[in-house]
């Protein structure tokens, strides 16, 4: 859905960076969750030196165990 979007606004492909997932200390890879993988975040962001991030949709990537409905759950994720 964003890469259409982004291809209609003109952005360079090149530019565009998609944190797919995150290591395990296995060596498995998983779905990034926040806020668990924030510092995982903030590498890949200061890797690439990200002027914008999207995670959409953004419910889909919050820890399980937070309320999306209570405050105080969605300001620790983010």
């Amino acid at each position: 859905m964003i890469r259409p979007r982004l291809d209609a606004a003109g952005a360079d492909p090149s530019r565009i960076f998609c944190l797919r997932g995150v290591r395990e200390g296995d060596g498995e890879e998983r779905d990034p969750i926040l806020p668990a993988d924030v510092d995982a975040l903030r590498d890949a962001i200061a890797r690439v030196d990200a002027a914008l991030v999207v995670i959409d949709p953004l419910l889909t990537a919050l820890d399980g165990r937070l309320d999306s409905y209570k405050d105080a759950d969605m300001k620790r994720a983010l």
